[in-house]
């Protein structure tokens, strides 16, 4: 059985998914607009995108042309993966929606 003391309340969890909602629809908008709101985040996701290709060159060495997801990976390799994908979100949304 999982650990249930880290687990957030139905409260925070609304109010996490709703600023994730707000971030990402005003830099959807944005985005649309074509307006940059932030460049000074766009290194986050260049740092995010060498990640995602790390991991993805070091599956192809090794084994399949194409893969999809983190399947054919190591956990150290899925975990660059995530990582990259995770920065290129979090870049995205900075760059764009100005919240920060």
């Amino acid at each position: 059985m999982l650990f249930k003391e880290n687990k957030l309340s139905l409260f925070s969890r609304g109010l996490i998914y709703t600023g994730l909602l707000y971030i990402g629809a005003s830099a959807t908008i944005n985005i649309f607009q074509q307006t940059v709101v932030s460049p000074d985040f766009f290194p986050v996701v260049l740092s995010g995108f060498i990640l995602f290709l790390t991991a993805k060159i070091q599956v192809l060495v090794k084994g399949p042309l194409f893969s999809f997801g983190s399947r054919a990976m190591t956990t150290r390799t899925a975990n660059i993966y995530r990582s990259g994908y995770w920065l290129m979100g979090l870049g995205i949304c900075l760059t764009f929606s100005g919240i920060l």
